[in-house]
């Protein structure tokens, strides 16, 4: 008869400390100061103290706690003290859903002439479409037959306000279905992702799946996703907008640079964000726990 054995595993979500943004819009972070007195800490800091010890006194109790990027290890480690051995790294996977028979832009009814830019995410500061938005204006008087194509659902009015003046080269999809939005990664020439909050992306790896050139920051763990020449980064002195337009009119101008560079990227999808490279990473962490018990 075989043994059952009991393993209790976290799958850890960094949610105390993620990125905030402001109504300035300024970044900043919040983090509670947890030596200070009880009686010296804000309302705020009163509620990260509680959730911080709570979530390390579960951290504690498990066997094994599941991060999915390597920044998100490397917090366990120095702000939550976790040993370093019940830590594993197990990456999102998907099934591969590539297709050599592509789908066509005539079908999308998107002009053939146009180079798509594709965005995929909430329509929220955080994922950073305003700098996107700002980037193609400055990407235009160089290359003026793009499109860029946002899809997902959020605050709609804010973005279109924001686009007014190139109004006419942003087309705005809304919420899909998961087949459609496959259409579009099919016929997209350029992947953009300027998060500044990303554990383990599904849409980087949808874009990896599909072979297409991924410009995205350096944050959090999409810092470890994205192609170092590919990379926007935060705090770097050159704007993101700046960086951001030049890394799209780079890629815009080189059609074999952007055939190299997502062939890299469906290599990276296939070596470390497939379905069957994560079912047999979890396979093999719970073989092990049956050999450990």
């Amino acid at each position: 008869m075989e043994r059952v054995v009991s393993v209790c595993i976290d799958i850890f979500s960094y949610t105390l400390f993620q990125v905030v943004f402001c109504p300035s819009r300024r970044r900043r972070k919040i983090s509670a100061n947890f030596d200070k007195k009880s009686e010296r800490r804000t309302g705020i800091e009163h509620s990260l103290a509680r959730c911080y010890q709570e979530e390390k006194r579960i951290l504690n109790l498990s066997d094994k706690v599941i991060c999915l990027c390597y920044y998100t290890q490397r917090l366990l480690q120095n702000l939550y003290h976790i040993t370093v051995k019940k830590i594993v790294l197990i990456h999102n996977g998907l099934v591969d859903a590539f297709e050599k028979e592509r789908c066509s832009k005539k079908k999308l009814f998107l002009n053939h002439g146009e180079k798509i830019i594709l965005f995929v995410g909430r329509l929220d500061f955080v994922k950073g479409l305003d700098i996107l938005i700002k980037a193609i204006e400055g990407v235009l008087p160089l290359e003026s037959d793009i499109r860029l194509l946002v899809v997902g659902d959020g605050n709609f009015e804010y973005y279109i306000n924001q686009g007014s003046d190139i109004s006419a080269k942003i087309t705005y999809v809304g919420k899909i279905s998961k087949e459609r939005l496959y259409s579009y990664y099919q016929v997209a020439d350029i992947g953009v992702i300027p998060s500044f909050h990303e554990q383990c992306s599904y849409v980087a790896i949808e874009m990896m799946m599909f072979g297409l050139p991924i410009i995205g920051t350096d944050s959090t763990g999409l810092n470890e996703m994205i192609l170092d020449e590919c990379k926007l980064y935060i705090k770097d002195k050159e704007p993101l907008v700046n960086q951001l337009s030049n890394r799209l009119t780079f890629l815009l101008g080189d059609e074999k640079v952007r055939k190299r560079i997502g062939v890299a990227y469906r290599k990276k999808y296939e070596e470390e964000y497939s379905f069957e490279k994560m079912c047999m990473n979890y396979k093999s962490l719970l073989d092990n726990s049956k050999c450990n018990e």
